[in-house]
């Protein structure tokens, strides 16, 4: 079984294609959605290493239909489920922002975490 994490339509800083009553909007936010999912896909290449990949969702609001971009895994393995935190921690801000994650990035974040037990 697979799970999802919702990451937006576009990076968190940047503005986004609106669901509307009023315009056709689908054409452009399925298509903003696959500009961050080729993004996301260019900052984490290692991703698929770990069965982990950046799909495009298709959801319901009162308004219409409206898109956006989930990394999937398979949630009973513990590395592909620290790896999708791993990403969403690490999500661009903006457009312009060209940075990309190594395994080596991730595995150094891996191994200074520290856990609190309850």
């Amino acid at each position: 079984m697979y799970e999802t994490i919702e990451l937006g339509s576009t990076p968190h800083d940047e503005d986004c294609t609106q669901v509307s009553r009023d315009t056709d909007y689908g054409d452009a936010m399925r298509a903003e959605c696959m500009r961050y999912r080729d993004m996301l896909d260019k900052r984490f290449p290692f991703a698929e290493d770990h069965r982990v990949r950046f799909v495009m969702k298709r959801e319901y609001h009162d308004f219409g239909p409206y898109y956006e971009v989930a990394v999937k895994y398979p949630f009973t393995d513990d590395e592909a489920c620290d790896l999708c935190t791993f990403i969403e921690n690490n999500c661009p801000g903006k457009w312009d922002d060209e940075k990309v994650f190594t395994a080596e990035d991730y595995r150094q974040w891996k191994d200074n975490r520290t856990y609190v037990e309850a």
